[in-house]
């Protein structure tokens, strides 16, 4: 099968783990697949080369349009979402025209219309996959909510199969378009490489002394440095967990606007060298500083997010310590797999120092961990349940949408 994989993200970070995931997957499976994107990258080629801490870097325009959507006020960015489709839409018809593949595969954006044009004009199926939906808390703020939804309906009416990554997408998407086009949830996974690359303890060793952490308990963070993370809410809470746990400490692997901020409070709370900031680490690296972690954290998330560093920690066999959000509590079972808190912050401290203070403990929720992602949250895995529930959808005519009742006048 040829596949078209377009997606309008910068395909980096996380995403790029994600798209290379479920694409890498497709082509193990013995399919084809073309990527289309405004920067042109392959994420399965990004992914692969961090492997190796050298990296290529990004070309003079795409630097620029990075840029400029980091910069630019908020409603001028959707402005240019919007506005992508003149660029997108011919893009994706003349690839989908030419290669003639059997499936367009989408990673949704707000405002991207692009998949579904391409899919009417062409009559390729479409399936499109949902990371979030307009007017739900998300890290960017948003402005033109009714546009985006008004959009996000044009595409869903016009999918053949429609996968997201928590039940609360799901059910939301189920009733926007009505029972009238397949719906399933497939959360994020690892792949196997990441499940088989075990650090020698000798190098873990080595690791941790270089840190200064050869005496200490490690709480491990990766992702970027946004306040979406709550970091004032994990910083006071290790200096909780500091009072039954003197040795803890506070590994954060990544970079951000948020920095300074955590310095700063850090230095407030007197946790002097409780904090440590590595700063931005290439994706094939980050394993190793998951490693050497006694247990690994996620101080906030919503309830559709389907975090791709929970699936990391639980892969590498750390314990993790998370709030029970729905899609958290649909793959960690209390005390068994993980330890949770509530979402709004109740019991972080309690969880993270029971994670801390009982190694043998936290070594035996690590392996349960690991043994349930290689078992059920792998990306070759939930690629091949995608196809699995693609096929039939493919065959299947097309659902037809009536026009929405017009208000009296």
């Amino acid at each position: 099968m040829n596949v078209v994989y377009h997606f309008r993200v910068r395909g980096n970070g996380a995403e790029a783990v994600h798209i290379a995931g479920i694409a890498g997957g497709f082509q193990q499976l013995g399919h084809r697949v073309r990527f289309v994107s405004p920067s042109g990258v392959d994420p399965i080629e990004v992914v692969r080369r961090s492997q190796s801490a050298a990296t290529r870097p990004a070309g003079a325009a795409v630097r620029a349009l990075h840029a400029l959507a980091d910069r630019a006020p908020q409603l001028a960015f959707e402005c240019l979402e919007v506005g992508y489709n003149a660029i997108a839409i011919p893009r994706l018809l003349a690839v989908v025209r030419r290669l003639q593949p059997e499936l367009i595969y989408e990673r949704h954006a707000f405002f991207n219309v692009a998949g579904a044009v391409a899919a009417e004009r062409t009559g390729t199926p479409l399936v499109v996959e949902v990371n979030e939906l307009a007017g739900y808390e998300r890290v960017r703020d948003q402005k033109l909510v009714a546009l985006a939804k008004d959009a996000e309906r044009y595409v869903f009416e016009r999918a053949r199969l429609i996968v997201t990554v928590s039940d609360f997408l799901t059910e939301r998407v189920k009733a926007a378009v009505g029972g009238r086009v397949p719906v399933a949830t497939i959360p994020n996974g690892v792949t196997r490489d990441w499940l088989a690359a075990d650090t020698p303890e000798g190098d873990r060793e080595i690791l941790r002394r270089s840190l200064g952490l050869s005496d200490r308990r490690v709480v491990c963070f990766v992702g970027h440095l946004s306040h979406w993370h709550d970091f004032p809410r994990l910083l006071q809470t290790l200096k909780e967990v500091r009072a039954a746990v003197p040795n803890a400490v506070l590994l954060l692997v990544g970079e951000g606007r948020e920095r300074a901020a955590i310095l700063e409070q850090a230095r407030e709370l007197g946790l002097g060298d409780a904090v440590q900031l590595v700063g931005a680490v290439p994706h094939g690296q980050v394993r190793r500083y998951i490693e050497i972690a006694d247990a690994a954290v996620i101080p906030h998330s919503n309830q559709y997010r389907s975090p791709i560093k929970m699936f990391e920690y639980m892969g590498a066999g750390k314990p993790v310590v998370a709030p029970g959000t729905p899609p958290i509590r649909s793959v960690i079972e209390h005390a068994r797999d993980g330890l949770l808190f509530h979402p709004g912050g109740a019991g972080f401290s309690e969880a993270l120092t029971a994670a801390l203070s009982d190694p043998e403990r936290a070594r035996a929720l690590g392996r349960a961990a690991r043994e349930k992602i290689a078992q059920r949250y792998t990306w070759d895995a939930h690629a091949r349940q995608i196809l699995e529930l693609a096929v039939p959808a493919l065959r299947a005519p097309r659902a037809r949408f009536s026009p929405e009742p017009q208000a009296a006048g």
